[in-house]
């Protein structure tokens, strides 16, 4: 088999294997946030489908960055001049690399439900209390009713 068919023939299946292993890390991974579909399916309500769908389109990110280079300078908004500074000095922190918001929500979410945990058990933590003193109070007036009842009754 002379080389260029060898090399032809292994540059297909490495391109095949790429191919494969960018599609299972596109399956598993955003590619805009690069956080774990794990971790959508185990905080965000909407899961991972949702995120990419939605949340960070990678389409959308295109159409923005190809709308920011065909659009007048001139005619910017606030955050398109940023962008663009940003691109322009080879600055990519306007990517929200592991960040997501429906994450930030999950954790919201959480930190409500842990809150109002806390509120239950503070209130409980009072009427424990409360039940103590009650208690206490009525040992205090049955140990009392025995003494004056050991008082009253003749030797």
């Amino acid at each position: 088999m002379p080389f260029s068919v060898l090399f032809l023939t292994l540059s297909v299946i490495y391109a095949m294997v790429k191919r494969s292993s960018i599609q299972q890390d596109m399956n598993s991974t955003c590619f805009i946030c690069s956080i774990s579909s794990v971790e959508f399916q185990r905080i965000a309500k909407k899961g991972f489908e949702d995120h990419v769908k939605y949340d960070h389109n990678i389409w959308q990110y295109l159409f923005f960055l190809v709308h920011l280079k065909t659009k007048d300078r001139t005619e910017y908004t606030g955050p398109e001049s940023y962008v663009s500074e940003c691109l322009k000095e080879s600055n990519y922190s306007f990517f929200p690399v592991n960040r997501a918001l429906c994450l930030r929500q999950g954790e919201s979410d959480e930190n409500e439900r842990l809150e109002k945990l806390e509120e239950v058990a503070q209130m409980l933590l009072q009427k424990v209390n409360g039940m103590e003193e009650h208690i206490e109070k009525l040992t205090e007036l049955q140990s009392r009713s025995r003494s004056n009842s050991l008082m009253l009754s003749p030797m």
